[in-house]
């Protein structure tokens, strides 16, 4: 079996499609005049060899422009973005498929118009011929196309774009990863007695986990009757040399094993709520430091934490085995822990939103409808922010009116006062 990983998970590879479309513009610039004129014979433009050089030229100069123009801005405004919200978010606001086609597109309509200026008076005929001219507006009619789809894309770059991508990335993966709390994934699981008989290590730079694929690794496991540890969890760091899987009972195919076990060089939002979790609160903790003091952003983040710590405080976090059809437990990986998310999603964030009325009034009413919405088991860790929360309030609004101001619930910050 041979393993692909999810369409979102794969590799992204920013240099293939530019690559591709300077191909297919050469060939055609080079070889599509000829072509044309075996296919529909040589039917020549109402352009003359001057007019039909100028257009070509005009076309291919003003695309060159506008290609240099457009990435300039959209490079802005993703280094913008990376400097207002968080440094990590460029890898992910950068990664969007349609730049690296919008890129290919422009370049190819250049390309093509350089090559096919070539096919003037080509085979000793007056001017050029029809089929030239047409796919030279073919490529600029793509190239206006392409510019239209990227405008949404440069909108896309605004905060709420961007916490709503985040937010909906991560609530879409939670029922899919985690069963419902309570039900699990089956027995816990008990390796074998002894050293792992195999150990398949990292080899090269360091990387990170970005997604197991559980299936294939059981599959493998009940072929050969054994027992698989995943060492690490989905994000974790992997260096040189760690160990990626360790195997009790038979060997099983390196080269299999490390198909399906995913990894890459940064961490990615996809399929690691965690990470995630990790990134609001990194634009949540940036917008209250007192160089851009801007709490709303920060109550915009917690909006979107509130509704991913919903579910994972519903899901079953620790459910970190995998067995097979028979019940038995043929998988082990390492997972994070219910308090781990709550402290990642909001420790910072009150820590350093202490002194903001606006994120005091809206961390009051998450923890109230978190202790509201989810079992008993769940209660204790939002119970503990709760009362670090507390503290931060007794500290920072001894008494007064400012006291009573910041400790009142609003599900807005400022806004909504709840009674």
């Amino acid at each position: 079996m041979r393993f692909r990983p999810p369409r979102r998970l794969r590799m992204h590879r920013p240099w293939a499609a530019p690559l591709a479309y300077a191909a297919v513009s050469i060939g055609l610039g080079l070889r599509g005049p000829q072509l044309g004129t075996l296919i529909f014979g040589t039917p020549a433009s109402l352009l003359s060899p001057d007019s039909a050089i100028a257009l070509l030229a005009a076309v291919g100069t003003g695309m060159m422009a506008l290609t240099g123009v457009v990435f300039s801005l959209i490079f802005v405004a993703l280094q913008f973005g990376s400097t207002a919200y968080s440094p990590r978010l460029a890898d992910e606001l950068g990664s969007q498929r349609i730049l690296p086609h919008a890129l290919g597109v422009f370049s190819g309509t250049f390309l093509y118009s350089t090559f096919a200026i070539r096919a003037v008076d080509l085979g000793g005929a007056s001017g050029i011929t029809m089929p030239a001219v047409v796919m030279a507006f073919v490529w600029l009619a793509a190239s206006v196309l392409v510019l239209i789809l990227l405008v949404p894309q440069i909108q896309g770059l605004t905060i709420a774009t961007v916490l709503d991508r985040l937010g909906t990335t991560a609530m879409n993966d939670i029922p899919a990863l985690l069963p419902p709390l309570g039900v699990g994934s089956g027995p816990a699981a008990v390796p074998p007695d002894g050293e792992a008989t195999q150990v398949i290590r990292h080899l090269g730079t360091t990387e990170y986990l970005v997604a197991i694929h559980e299936p294939a690794l059981v599959d493998l496991a009940v072929r050969s009757g054994s027992f698989v540890r995943i060492p690490h969890a989905i994000g974790d760091p992997i260096l040189q040399g760690e160990p990626l899987a360790e195997v009790f009972g038979a060997a099983l195919p390196e080269r299999r094993v490390r198909r399906a076990i995913l990894l890459s060089r940064r961490r990615r939002i996809d399929f690691d709520f965690m990470y995630v979790l990790r990134l609001l609160s990194d634009i949540a903790i940036r917008a209250l430091s007192p160089a851009v003091n801007d709490p709303t952003t920060a109550v915009m983040a917690l909006d979107r934490t509130q509704g991913i710590l919903l579910l994972l405080g519903r899901a079953d976090l620790e459910s970190g085995t995998e067995a097979d059809d028979r019940g038995v437990v043929r998988l082990q990986f390492s997972t994070p822990t219910w308090d781990d998310a709550v402290v990642l999603a909001l420790a910072e964030i009150l820590q350093y939103g202490s002194g903001s009325p606006q994120v005091q009034r809206r961390l009051g009413v998450l923890l109230r409808d978190l202790e509201a919405g989810l079992p008993e088991v769940r209660r204790p860790a939002l119970r503990r922010i709760s009362d670090r929360r507390d503290a931060a309030l007794a500290a920072s609004f001894p008494e007064g009116d400012r006291r009573e101001e910041a400790t009142r619930l609003d599900r807005q910050g400022l806004g909504h006062t709840l009674e």
